[in-house]
């Protein structure tokens, strides 16, 4: 690590994955609150958070087992390629919860 090269393409590559884990840390519970509304968040976020630790520690045991079945990663890859895609469609197309406004928050338009 001593080239400038190195150094460089090191502290580039640590700020990129610093901002997404940054931005994926400060703006998803953001964006749950505005989606979902306060009152919700936290049973929001349980439901979310457990699920995710869920398939985190199931991902790399599937993708393992992929493995040993094919002999490469391409197929485990390509399975977790097209869940992402699928995930972000979902995310895409959802409709926002029905919200029954209270008497201390005005309805939002």
């Amino acid at each position: 690590m001593n080239s400038p090269a190195k150094k460089e393409s090191f502290t580039s590559s640590g700020g990129a994955f610093g901002l997404g884990i940054g931005g994926l840390l400060t703006v998803l519970p953001i964006a749950w609150a505005d989606y979902f509304g306060r009152q919700s968040y936290g049973a929001i976020r349980g439901v979310a958070l457990t699920i995710q630790v869920t398939a985190q520690a199931a991902g790399p045991v599937l993708s393992g087992a992929l493995r040993d079945a094919t002999g490469n990663y391409s197929l485990s890859l390509t399975t977790f390629a097209v869940l992402a895609f699928a995930g972000t469609a979902a995310a895409l197309f959802a409709a926002p919860p029905g919200r029954q406004p209270s008497a201390a928050q005005p309805p939002r338009f």
